[in-house]
């Protein structure tokens, strides 16, 4: 958890918590592939910030939980932080075998890129196709996505 803490400041302001279950973990490195996906959503409501998620394929091709964020915002900053606690629990230290699956979120290109240079990164479909729907109007471009 990460809190800010101004000077003269009594209280700690919540910033940011990491939370990775260790059933969770434990099930991704003994039996998952090496594939995860990242997303991030908004919080809406009296308290506010950004939930970010990591995804894991496990051998049936269903999806895994398997870690996930609260922050204040989606940046570069809170992807590195969110990746550095990721990277370090699941012991990513070789990135040649990971693939990072995102839909091109703000800041989480570049912080892949500076934390698992040696990874691959691909992008959801969907995304490319609710860009293009607009311009090629029809059934054609979804059948043949």
């Amino acid at each position: 958890m990460k809190c800010d803490e101004e000077a003269g400041c009594e209280n700690p302001v919540f910033q940011r918590i990491y939370i990775c279950l260790g059933a969770l973990k434990k099930g991704w490195k003994e039996g998952c592939r090496l594939i995860l996906g990242l997303d991030g959503c908004f919080i809406k409501g009296f308290h506010t910030g950004q939930l970010l998620t990591t995804i894991g394929v496990n051998p049936n091709n269903q999806m895994y939980p398997v870690a996930y964020d609260l922050v204040e915002s989606k940046c570069k900053d809170t992807w590195c932080w969110f990746l550095e606690l990721l990277g370090s629990n699941l012991e990513l230290n070789n990135s040649y075998d990971i693939v990072w699956i995102t839909d091109k979120q703000k800041g989480s290109i570049d912080a892949i890129g500076d934390l698992f240079p040696n990874s691959e990164q691909r992008f959801y479909v969907k995304h490319f196709y609710n860009k293009f729907k607009a311009k090629h109007k029809g059934l054609m471009l979804k059948q043949i996505l």
